[in-house]
């Protein structure tokens, strides 16, 4: 018992605790966008002429832009697993956000507080990289894949808005650099033990 509220304490709480909400958060949306018979992939669009979009004015200083999204009916597994609908985030992106958030609350649960480089939590960083960069990567390129199917369900009128999930790339990154960080912090922890 005493191990386990000592996992609890310290100045990593916060961190901890938001994990553990994350986690919850993102298996609940997961439920719900799995259990719902009626999904349609959602896609932001633009339109191709540079029309304005419709807005309304709230003030001098202030307009309310409305962005236009094209919903599309699809019966195909793989384009409901890797795109977002219209109910939530892909089961895909939520299986990449929990192995995120689960490597990050067992890395922050092993670490000890007064020496960060005593336990090796790299192997837990880097699978965190190595699932964020491997979603960016497989979405970007099934998102990519329905250009010409906007350009004509739109007749011509609107293209595919960007994607901004560059976040996910760049984190991917950071976590891996991270990663390597620890396992030399760790590694020059050992050497330091042993002449000891």
């Amino acid at each position: 018992m005493k191990q386990f509220i000592q996992y609890f304490k310290g100045p990593l709480l916060p961190a901890k605790l938001m994990l553990i909400l994350l986690i919850l958060l993102t298996i609940l949306e997961s439920v719900d966008v799995l259990m719902t018979a009626d999904k349609q992939l959602s896609f932001a669009i633009t339109p191709i002429n540079n029309t304005n979009l419709a807005s309304t004015t709230l003030s001098n200083q202030a307009s309310l832009v409305a962005t236009p999204r094209l919903q599309v009916k699809t019966d195909n597994w793989y384009h409901l697993l890797v795109l977002d609908n219209q109910i939530g985030m892909s089961p895909l992106k939520a299986l990449s956000l929990l192995i995120v958030y689960v490597c990050s609350l067992l890395a922050l649960f092993r670490l000890n507080q007064d020496n960060f480089f005593q336990t090796d939590v790299s192997d837990l960083l880097a699978a965190a990289a190595v699932a964020l960069i491997l979603y960016f990567l497989i979405e970007r390129y099934t998102h990519r894949s329905f250009r010409e199917d906007v350009l004509s369900l739109t007749n011509q009128q609107y293209k595919l808005a960007h994607l901004n999930h560059t976040w996910m790339l760049w984190l991917g990154i950071g976590l891996g650099w991270l990663s390597r960080f620890m396992k030399r912090g760790y590694l020059l922890q050992q050497e330091q033990n042993l002449t000891i």
